[in-house]
């Protein structure tokens, strides 16, 4: 009763790291009106020799995310955004995570300041002269109405965890 695991996915991220590896997160499969609609919150690491493993946490861990973005910084991935299932949106927050790409532990970072809201569909870059992820375009949720455009550009100081406003198109 209810899916069975799948790796056809929407919204899912892959990202190469150094060692050669690929690291997919997340993603979805089928539309959330079809029964076997399914958020994942899983990453499967690629060797890029043909082999991969897929590592399951728990959802007080790490929630179900698709239509995020990851941005490699050093050896850890930062999980910005989501679109996530309907009933568990927390309009106002932006979830971020961050996934060590050595241990595969992913931990949820609490941000402070002027969040981008419940984001997703996004572009992110990293800023390395102020050791930042910058955000920006990608749709916002503010109810459980339907989203609208993102026009603002939003930054993530990863040192202070603390987000900020930088314009608004």
């Amino acid at each position: 009763d209810g899916p069975v695991w799948c790796n056809q996915r929407y919204g899912a991220s892959l990202t190469q790291v150094p060692d050669g590896r690929y690291i997919q997160i997340g993603g979805e499969h089928e539309d959330f009106y079809d029964p076997d609609f399914c958020i994942y919150n899983d990453v499967i690491v690629f060797d890029g020799k043909g082999g991969f493993q897929i590592y399951g946490y728990p959802k007080a861990v790490f929630s179900p995310t698709d239509f995020h973005t990851a941005t490699l910084v050093g050896e850890h991935i930062y999980v910005i955004g989501s679109l996530g299932y309907q009933d568990e949106r927390k309009f106002g927050t932006t979830p971020v995570y961050r996934l060590n790409t050595a241990s595969l532990e992913v931990e949820e970072l609490a941000g402070e300041g002027d969040p981008s809201g419940w984001i997703h569909k996004h572009l992110a870059k990293y800023d390395p002269e102020s050791n930042a992820i910058v955000i920006s375009r990608g749709e916002v949720q503010v109810d459980s109405s339907a989203p609208t455009q993102n026009r603002a550009t939003f930054s993530l100081d990863l040192t202070s965890r603390r987000w900020t406003k930088l314009d608004e198109s």
